[in-house]
């Protein structure tokens, strides 16, 4: 027991070590400076090794696009052979600890491998889903701020250059930021709102640009889509809350079954059951 404790610690330790390398808040400018710094250092030193993986990765090139749009997505400054080198790290020191307790225990061997392997992907996708449910947290007001400020004359390049310097910082104004570096560098403003749709393929968004792509063909007034859009999001947010709430009383299920239940059992039945077999075997020595 106290073998097992001590390698779920290890265990416990090199998840945390290996996750303190991603970049958690991205208001904290020093802190991330910092870690890109540490981040650079340490992974000049292991090139030779991330190059194998470039190798590795060579004959599939779509999974390499995918990971690195998802890594790029969530603001991590790592690629796709960087990541892969982690996975490799946390199975080598996962084989490495079942070595050291669990000799010739190969089902740990096994297990360790595939959580070396699955983990990363486990935490860049709650990042990606995170930061999605972040977009579409903040998108009804970002849409409000660009339809006032369309209201009050500019243009939509102005509006978000203006709410880019004013508002606080979210997950959808640096995607704006993001897709107005775009247009800067001479990429059509259509062309630049289709590759932010694509970049983030969020459903909301999705149909903002959309809207927004048809007014501006169609010369339809921007203020007026603006506030149909920030009306559709708020009530797709409302039904989704509703949707999630209605799936709560579900959920309560499994561990209500696995921990509540059998503690009120031993509670109420406990006792009884104890004086029971008190009595009989009071009966028997008689």
């Amino acid at each position: 027991m106290i073998i097992i404790l001590i390698y779920s610690c290890i265990f416990l330790a090199l998840f945390f070590v290996i996750r303190s390398f991603f970049i958690e808040d991205l208001s904290q400018v020093s802190i991330i400076t910092a870690k890109r710094t540490f981040h650079g250092k340490f992974l000049k030193l292991l090139a030779p090794l991330t190059a194998v993986n470039t190798i590795i990765l060579k004959p599939f090139p779509r999974i390499k696009k995918t990971l690195d749009a998802k890594l790029t997505f969530v603001r991590w400054d790592l690629t796709a052979p960087e990541f892969l080198f982690i996975k490799e790290v946390l199975i080598v020191l996962g084989i490495i600890v079942v070595f050291l307790y669990f000799p010739k225990n190969y089902i740990f061997i096994v297990l360790m491998v595939v959580s070396g392997f699955l983990i990363p992907d486990i935490i860049l996708k709650s990042k990606v889903t995170g930061r999605k449910n972040d977009i579409v947290r903040v998108l009804p007001e970002t849409v409000d701020l660009l339809c006032l400020c369309v209201s009050a004359g500019l243009d939509f390049i102005s509006a978000t250059r203006w709410i880019i310097a004013k508002a606080h910082s979210n997950p959808m104004v640096e995607e704006l930021k993001l897709t107005l570096e775009e247009i800067k560098v001479g990429r059509p403003k259509i062309e630049a709102l289709r590759q932010m749709a694509k970049r983030l393929d969020i459903p909301q968004v999705s149909t903002f640009i959309r809207s927004l792509i048809q007014a501006e063909k169609m010369g339809t007034s921007i203020e007026e889509t603006f506030t149909i859009i920030s009306d559709d999001v708020r009530s797709q947010r409302s039904y989704q809350g509703k949707r999630e709430a209605m799936k709560a009383s579900l959920k309560m299920l499994i561990p209500l079954i696995l921990f509540i239940l059998p503690i009120i059992l031993i509670i109420v039945a406990g006792p009884v059951l104890l004086e029971f077999l008190r009595g009989g075997v009071g009966k028997i020595s008689h």
